[in-house]
């Protein structure tokens, strides 16, 4: 069983949209639970992030993260829009 960390900055992303949509946290539960029992089902991103994985949750928002296997944890990256991750991409070119 792996655990779950994240950074005080997603936390509080995910509980802000939350807010905003009354299904997203159990969404967000949902996929964190499938996270956690099969960490290598979702999307691997290309290079240079191939560590990193992603999944859509609720057709609006990314969620990003790695399997640190030594520590044996699931680290969440990042939960944003799915506009809002490329954007910022498409503004750092």
């Amino acid at each position: 069983m792996y655990n779950l960390q994240y950074s005080e900055e997603c936390a509080q992303k995910i509980k802000e949209a939350s807010r905003e949509d009354s299904n997203l946290q159990k969404n967000v539960e949902s996929t964190l639970r499938e996270i956690i029992k099969d960490p290598y089902k979702f999307k691997q991103l290309p290079s240079p992030l191939e560590r990193q994985r992603m999944v859509y949750i609720a057709g609006k928002y990314i969620l990003t993260y790695f399997v640190d296997t030594a520590k044996n944890t699931i680290k969440i990256v990042t939960f944003e829009e799915y506009s809002g991750v490329f954007s910022s991409e498409e503004e750092s070119k």
